[in-house]
Order: structure tokens, then C-alpha cells, then sequence
């Protein structure tokens, strides 16, 4: 179905020359400002990726993250209230005195990631939705709007009634893109053996929305041309080389260059880093100065491959992430340093990656590291992570993380390493962006490394030993893995806390103490864990 040309129709020609010259000048003087004090964030759902990393990432640069009440984001399948959280934009006066805005499109059309991936939304319904999103941005058109959304995954959600058959779906999806429209007889033969596995009805629901959601992403970029964004991202979801995203990726590109909107528009793997990219994009446009990111890979040739849930090769991943976050890849002797433990990183590819972070670090280069070599259980290389574990090396680092995808790690390392230069370059208290540095640095050890080698299997075992689906926990086995997760997680935090970040000092800080840890499980599963804290510091200049 084509989507109606119907922007240009909503917006009288003198006001779309308003709206378009403040646009312009709003992104012609965001290099003269100063750095955004106050972002507006509609995460993709309530998870700590999507919703506590873009604040945390905001405040290494003293920025405040501006957020709907949590209880407007929904929870796991109970999708959050996209109309109520239209309404608190229209009328909040909180969010209305922000400097910028980072929006997740399918949280105000579907109520999240997980309602994107239903089919009960009309593309009518989400085309009115979007109308209102559009009618809001107009009453603040000098803020800049970072929007995004995702390009639907191969596989349904893992839910208790789509667990019997969604990844035949993803399976038979894939194959039919790799295949093509004319399978050979024993292709033809496998690929109904594998649709005869998924309730028709199911399948067919499956097909619609995802040619709802490619019509409302072509609907955004009629938006955006109208003025309505300054800048648009799509994230893959977990995907695979073949399959109908890169159709769809395809097609979207193509709107893009008829609409001459390719400056405009990124295309992204992964889709629960993609805020804190542009939270990054929205930080750096205040800096005034260009930043460079340097990636260092554990094993070139490891750059080359095509990382677990993803379409592109690693390094066309990165530029992508960095790109989108504001900055571009090169070299010089101002370039952020990005190290890569790559898939598939040998004991001699560790090695070297760990020489060549201590190398820099002693030169007094700012080095990040994303540890990309995740496998199948999304955790980090338990070669690497411990060599990292030292009080002269770890809190040294400009970021650290190893979670989930290749994306979604190197999505929260990069952004991370250019707000720290923006903040830098910006004028921020250096001793601000310090403390806010080992606080990201702390969470991300604990919540990466700690929860999923450790703490999570212990999960997993108590959860096996009980009726209760992996997938969705009923509340009597939710508390009491929950409480598990605490006993085990709270020591190791706390640990950590004091064998390296514990009188740290840098900046004319020095960190005293860890309070208010709170461990919990954010949705009703133990795939990930939710972890805040503050940390403590008192002046030593």
C-alpha cells in the first residue's frame, strides 16, 4: 500500500516557510551555543538500554535527560500509552523547556518496540499518531528533533504464545530473501516444510505488519521532509544478512535520495542504543568543533565479518554509530581511540588489543574499548574483561561496555566517547564528567560482565528448576529470582566499587562512596538487570 502524500497538505505554505527558516536557523546556530542543558528523551520502552544509558550518556556532559512518568512507557507486553504521552508534550510544561529532543517514533505510534512488532495497530491509527507528533514538534520549531525508529526484526517477540513458532518465521523468512522468488525443488520443499511449522493465520499476521510499518516509516520521511525532524535514524532489530529487512532498508534508502533527505537520515544496525547515539548527535551540535573517532581493531580482519543479530560487517556498523552520533572516522593525534575486541579475537588478538589500550592510555589518549566478541550469550570475552580489572587501568578508560549485540555495545561506547569531548570542548566541569565517567564506567562492569557471567546463569537455574517459562516470569518466581539477583549482584557491585573506583582521583575529585544501589529485574525475565547508584565524591583542590 502506498502511504498518502499528506504533509504538505497539513501545513499552509507561510507556515511551512516559518517553520522551515527556524529550522534553519536553529541548526545554523547550535555550533554557537552552548551545549544543551536539558534533552527531551521518548525512549523505545522502560529497559535501562533504552531509557536510563541516553541520561546516564547526557550526563557526562552535565545535560539533564527530560522523560514522560514511567508508569506512560508500559512494561515488557503491556505497550506504554502513546495519546497520554502525546498529551503530556502538548501540555507539560517541563517538556516544552528543553534544548532538544531525541523521540522514538514507534513509542508514540505503537507504544514501544515490542507493540511495533504487533499487528493490531491500523496504519491509519499510526498515520494520526504521527499527525500528532507533527502538530507538537510545530509549537517548538527552533528545538532540534532527533527522531528514530526500527526496521522490524526477523523473529516475532519472544512471548509465551509465539514461542512455538517464531523463529521458524525468522528461519523461513530468511531463506525466502536468500532464495529468491524462484527456489529449486528441494529450497521449495524446505521452505513449506517450514511454513506447515507456523499457524497460517499467524504467518499472514506476521507479512502485514511489516508492510504496515515499512508505509509508516515512509510516512516519517514525508515528515521529515516537511520540516518535521532534524535528523532521522533507523535501527535494525535483530536481523541476519538475508532476510526482508534489507528490502525494506532498501527501499527506504531509495525514498530518501528521491526526497534529496540522505543527510538527513541514518541507517543504523541495532535499535536499543540508537537514543543514546542521538543523544550524542544532539550533544556534539552545541560543541563547535569537529570530532574524529579512530576505531583499533583487536583483528582487522575481524572488522570485515558480519557480528551475530546483524546485516553489515562490523566496521560498516561502527561508521554507522558514529556517524549518527555527529562525528566521522579517521586518525590524528586528536582522534578518540576506539578499541575493538572483534568475533572471533584470538589469545594473540587479546594481547594485543590490551597492549595497545595500555599504550595509548600512558600517552594520554582518550581510549574507549567495546567488546564486541560476545558469541551467542551476548557476554564479554572472559579473556579480556579480567586483564581490564585494575585500579591504574579500568577507571583510566573513556568507556567500556560488552552487551547484548556488536551494535548495541559499540552504540553505547562511541556516543559515550564523544559527549565526554563535546563536554570537554564545551567547557564542562571537568570534574563532573570524571565522576559521571566511572559512574558509567561502574554500571557498565556490573550490568555487562557481573549480571550476565555470573549472576545471570544462577537465574537461569533457579528459573529451569520451576514451571515458569524463561520468557515470562508469573509474579511468585519474579520475586524470588529477583531476590536472588540481589543477593548475588550487591556484593559484586560492591566489590568492584571498592577495588577500583574507591578513592579514585582525577579532575580535583576524588570518589568516597557508592549509595543508593538499587538492583532490579526491569521486566518480568532475566535476560537483563536494572542497576542505579550514585557515587560520592569530595574535592581535593
Amino acid at each position: 500500500m502506498e502511504p498518502p502524500l499528506f504533509v504538505e497538505s497539513l501545513v499552509k505554505p507561510s507556515a511551512r516557510l516559518a517553520l522551515c527558516t527556524a529550522l534553519t536557523l536553529g541548526a545554523a546556530a547550535a555550533f554557537a551555543s552552548p551545549l544543551p542543558r536539558r534533552i527531551l528523551v521518548i525512549p523505545l520502552d522502560d529497559r535501562p538500554a533504552s531509557a536510563q544509558l541516553p541520561a546516564m550518556i547526557a550526563g557526562l556532559a552535565g545535560a539533564e535527560v527530560v522523560m514522560p512518568p514511567r508508569d506512560m512507557l508500559g512494561r515488557f507486553d503491556r505497550n506504554g500509552d502513546p495519546e497520554r504521552i502525546l498529551a503530556w508534550l502538548r501540555n507539560s510544561v517541563e517538556a516544552s523547556r528543553v534544548d532538544a529532543a531525541v523521540v522514538s517514533l514507534d513509542m508514540l505510534v505503537h507504544g514501544g518496540l515490542i507493540g511495533s512488532r504487533a499487528p493490531e495497530l491500523g496504519f491509519e491509527a499510526g498515520r494520526r499518531r504521527l499527525m500528532g507528533f507533527w502538530a507538537w514538534r510545530q509549537s517548538l520549531p527552533q528545538v532540534p528533533v532527533y527522531a528514530f525508529s526500527a526496521i522490524t526484526r526477523l523473529a516475532p517477540t519472544a512471548t509465551l504464545d509465539q514461542a512455538p513458532w517464531r523463529m521458524q518465521v525468522a528461519r523461513l523468512v530468511e531463506l525466502e530473501s536468500q532464495w529468491g522468488p524462484r527456489p529449486t525443488a528441494e529450497q521449495a520443499r524446505r521452505l513449506q516444510a517450514l511454513r506447515l511449522k507456523i499457524p497460517a493465520q499467524d504467518l499472514v499476521r506476521y507479512r502485514q505488519t511489516r508492510r504496515r510499518n515499512l508505509d509508516l516509516a515512509r510516512t516519517m520521511i514525508q515528515i521529515l521532509g516537511a520540516g518535521g525532524m532534524t535528523h532521522l535514524a533507523f535501527g535494525q532489530d535483530d536481523a541476519a544478512v538475508h532476510g526482508p529487512h534489507r528490502d525494506e532498508q532498501a527501499r527506504l534508502e531509495s525514498e530518501t535520495a528521491r526526497a534529496g533527505l540522505e543527510s538527513r537520515t541514518t541507517f543504523l544496525q541495532g535499535i536499543d542504543q540508537v537514543a543514546s547515539v542521538l543523544v550524542a548527535r544532539a550533544i556534539v551540535q552545541g560543541a563547535g568543533a569537529k570530532i574524529t573517532v579512530e576505531p583499533r581493531w583487536a583483528d582487522p580482519a575481524g572488522a570485515a565479518l558480519t557480528a551475530l543479530y546483524e546485516s553489515e560487517p562490523v566496521a560498516a556498523s561502527l561508521r554507522g554509530q558514529v556517524q549518527a552520533a555527529g562525528a566521522e572516522v579517521g586518525s590524528g593525534p586528536e582522534a578518540l581511540q576506539v578499541h575493538v575486541n572483534t568475533p572471533g579475537s584470538t589469545p594473540d588478538h587479546v594481547e594485543f588489543l590490551t597492549r595497545s589500550i595500555l599504550a595509548d592510555l600512558q600517552a594520554g589518549r582518550q581510549v574507549g574499548l567495546a567488546d564486541i566478541n560476545l558469541g551467542k550469550a551476548g557476554i564479554p570475552d572472559a579473556r579480556l574483561t579480567p586483564r581490564l580489572l585494575r585500579p591504574d587501568l579500568f577507571p583510566r578508560l573513556g568507556a567500556w561496555a560488552g552487551w547484548n549485540t556488536a551494535a548495541n555495545t559499540m552504540g553505547t561506547v562511541i556516543p559515550a566517547m564523544i559527549v565526554r569531548e563535546a563536554a570537554r570542548i564545551g567547557g564542562v566541569d571537568p570534574g563532573k564528567t570524571a565522576l559521571e565517567t566511572r559512574r558509567l564506567l561502574l554500571h557498565r562492569l556490573i550490568t555487562d560482565w557481573h549480571y550476565h557471567a555470573f549472576t545471570r546463569p544462577l537465574a537461569f537455574a533457579m528459573i529451569d528448576g520451576t514451571p515458569a517459562p524463561r520468557e515470562s516470569l508469573p509474579a511468585p518466581t519474579l520475586s524470588a529470582v529477583e531476590a536472588l539477583v540481589r543477593r548475588d549482584l550487591a556484593p559484586r557491585a560492591q566489590r568492584s566499587f571498592h577495588d577500583l573506583v574507591e578513592g579514585d582521583a582525577a579532575e580535583g575529585l576524588r570518589i568516597t562512596a557508592l549509595q543508593s544501589l538499587d538492583i532490579r529485574l526491569p521486566w518480568p525475565r532475566a535476560y537483563e538487570v536494572e542497576v542505579d547508584f550514585q557515587l560520592l565524591s569530595e574535592r581535593t583542590r
